[in-house]
């Protein structure tokens, strides 16, 4: 269960910057062998290709004419995927990338959100939006053990949490925003605050979670490659930053093909169909009335189970929208 905070901290969905490298889509060996499952991704992939996207509306099309340059080659190549249903049909792909992390052409979530809200679900369907929040607090939990990060993982808003747990009051917005700029920076070894964090503040968040990453951060170094746990990629430790980054976006990426894999038949059973992909989560179209968001929490907010026997739960939030946009 999520821990309770003494406070109710604001709604936020972090985004991870998508990746750029594209790796091969190799089964695996060891923790997370593959066990047919890059096939079977495979092919949730194809029906929700099949399966298409709402339907664009007249107002993005006639943004053909007075977008810029980049948005107007973006939106050409996505209009170009609408099929004789009027429905848009991106070309999904699972494990494109190094770390496992799915892709798609075009990718749709990159098109502005005045461009996102003119696609439109079916008459009488809805999107409902099903996002982990804060993922990365999680996965760090996860990889490192550290008590510290395991707590704040089990509340559901990780950044929250952790401010809470090592000032032992209800954070400020911009200190939520300091907490999270920390974080990033001694996941990769620093101990230095970055720049536009207060200062005072910034020195103790960095000594708190400078000592509270050390153990693991110094494992990392000291092997020439690093492995996630849960899929069993490896990365190289050269750059130890890059290495952490990667094995924490594999640790989320195998947990979500995970959830995929078992949320087909029981979101067809309560009227609603898988979509599309979206940052750290998923999108399905149900109809009105459909109990397709019980489903979707139940499954994001499942444990995920490690092969040294523990556990981890990332939070998570739905959004029910009529389209495609909402916040970007």
């Amino acid at each position: 269960m999520s821990t309770t905070l003494p406070f109710e901290p604001p709604e936020e969905a972090n985004q991870a910057k998508p990746e750029a490298a594209e790796g091969e889509a190799k089964p695996l060996a060891g923790a997370g062998a593959d066990d047919g499952r890059t096939g079977r991704l495979v092919g949730v992939a194809r029906r929700m290709e099949a399966t298409g996207l709402g339907c664009p509306g007249d107002a993005l099309r006639e943004a053909l004419g007075t977008c810029p340059p980049d948005e107007r080659r973006l939106l050409k190549e996505l209009l170009s995927t609408t099929g004789a249903d009027g429905r848009l049909h991106p070309r999904w792909k699972p494990v494109a990338l190094a770390t496992g992390r799915w892709g798609c052409g075009p990718w749709v979530f990159s098109l502005p959100y005045r461009l996102r809200q003119h696609v439109w679900s079916e008459f009488g369907w809805q999107y409902v939006v099903a996002e982990w929040v804060s993922p990365e607090v999680p996965a760090l939990a996860a990889l490192s053990s550290a008590p510290l990060l395991r707590m704040a993982a089990a509340t559901q808003a990780p950044y929250e949490g952790l401010f809470f747990f090592i000032f032992g009051r209800k954070p400020t917005e911009e200190e939520v925003t300091a907490t999270r700029a920390c974080l990033e920076v001694a996941q990769r070894g620093a101990t230095i605050p970055p720049r536009g964090v207060p200062q005072e503040l910034g020195r103790r968040l960095m000594r708190v979670l400078s000592e509270t990453l050390a153990p693991w951060l110094t494992q990392v170094r000291n092997t020439p490659r690093a492995t996630c746990p849960a899929s069993g990629r490896n990365f190289p430790t050269s750059n130890p930053g890059h290495a952490v980054g990667n094995l924490c976006q594999s640790l989320v990426a195998w947990h979500m093909d995970s959830v995929l894999l078992t949320l087909e038949t029981p979101l067809a059973d309560t009227q609603a169909r898988l979509v599309a992909m979206w940052h750290e989560g998923v999108v399905v179209e149900a109809q009105y009335g459909s109990t397709a968001g019980d489903v979707l929490y139940a499954a994001l907010t499942a444990p995920l189970a490690l092969p040294n026997g523990t556990s981890v739960r990332f939070p998570a939030q739905l959004e029910w929208r009529d389209n495609l946009g909402g916040t970007p």
